[in-house]
């Protein structure tokens, strides 16, 4: 491209930025919300608000989605967690309890197919959200189940060192 091409882009882009969203397209005359299913619709309508009103509407999915894979995290059970930091805890003391942690903290998190069936027709930043979510919360719980499980473990291990010595 041309300097000359690049200076009347750039003028043009800067011009069409400045105009109020009215004046670029009459369909938004009327100040009425609008959901723009891609960012080409958007652009078509709108060009200088596109990519704002685009990515609002992807914040807010993916807000949902991660309010539902919060909330869908939670009902994941860590018993297997809790037990490993229990042993960890009652076998090797602190040293066990960190073994167990580091477990927890580096596992993996699969989705159950009846979660990944429901979220299947939402839009993709949902599914993200959703996942995002999902994997945060379980790591979260799996973590805190293996620290109180070692810890538990620990202290009954100090109980019975303790008690063996007096």
């Amino acid at each position: 491209m041309t300097l000359r091409a690049n200076l009347f882009t750039a003028l043009a882009a800067a011009l069409l930025c400045a105009v109020p969203v009215q004046a670029q397209s009459p369909r938004l005359a009327d100040n009425a919300t609008y959901e723009f299913p891609t960012l080409d619709v958007a652009r078509e309508i709108a060009p200088s608000m596109a990519m704002r009103v685009f990515h609002q509407q992807a914040s807010e999915q993916i807000a949902r989605g991660a309010a539902a894979g919060t909330s869908e995290g939670e009902a994941v059970g860590t018993g297997g967690y809790f037990g490993g930091g229990l042993l960890g805890g009652l076998v090797l003391g602190l040293i066990g309890t960190g073994i167990a942690y580091a477990v927890a903290a580096g596992s993996q998190v699969d989705m159950s197919s009846s979660a990944q069936a429901r979220i299947a027709d939402e839009a993709a930043t949902y599914q993200q959200g959703y996942r995002d979510a999902y994997t945060k919360k379980v790591k979260s719980k799996r973590k805190q189940s293996a620290l109180v499980g070692g810890l538990l473990g620990t202290a009954t291990w100090l109980v019975i060192l303790f008690s063996a010595a007096s």
